[in-house]
């Protein structure tokens, strides 16, 4: 019987990682969003304006993930695990209100998961720059600020509330951020980034 129980929970911990790779290679292939996005490296920002795009001019990886996260979904449709792949995919998708309410519907299976809680802050961050709401930056910051108080050296979830406070003009919480995050990861793309925005909140 613990054969059995250990061959499933290392089947599933490898369908998670593998649709966890492929939204990150998604992400990364294609980077639309500001916000960091849960293992995927660091890449151009691109700004996209316009009508939705066609499903054949997404990232292969993207559509993989979908089909995956879909097939899944119908089988366990309450599982957090699926339903938080379900909302990186809308997020990479662009529907950050659908997002937003998978998010909080997985919240409720699993509250004091700091990974839901920091793709929760993500998506009400991304949410609120499309629509332009100034509440939803709030509810970012509270998010990330509960999935912090988790993992309080989380790269992710301080680059995150970094930008939400900017959009608040919460300045001095942000240069806090933007400097605690140098000093857990102070090389690479995403670290001049980082340092970009340190430097211009400075002058202000």
């Amino acid at each position: 019987a613990l054969t059995v129980i250990a061959v499933s929970l290392g089947i599933r911990l490898l369908r998670e990682a593998s649709v966890d790779q492929l939204l990150a290679t998604a992400y990364t292939e294609r980077r639309t969003l500001e916000v960091r996005f849960p293992g995927a490296q660091h890449a151009p920002l691109r700004v996209e304006r316009g009508v939705a795009e066609s499903n054949l001019e997404k990232p292969s990886s993207l559509l993989k993930a979908e089909a995956l996260i879909s097939e899944k979904l119908r089988k366990t449709p309450d599982d957090p695990t699926w339903l938080d792949a379900r909302a990186r995919a809308d997020l990479l998708d662009g529907n950050y209100d659908s997002a937003v309410k998978t998010l909080l519907r997985a919240q409720s299976a699993e509250s004091d998961s700091a990974p839901l809680l920091t793709d929760l802050g993500s998506a009400y961050y991304l949410r609120g720059q499309s629509a332009d709401h100034p509440t939803d930056y709030g509810n970012a910051i509270e998010a990330l600020g509960k999935a912090l108080a988790k993992n309080p050296n989380d790269p992710i979830a301080l680059f995150n509330r970094a930008l939400a406070c900017e959009q608040l003009f919460l300045y001095s919480q942000a240069i806090d951020d933007w400097e605690h995050y140098l000093r857990e990861d102070p090389h690479g793309g995403w670290a001049e980034e980082a340092r970009e925005h340190l430097d211009s909140l400075k002058k202000i």
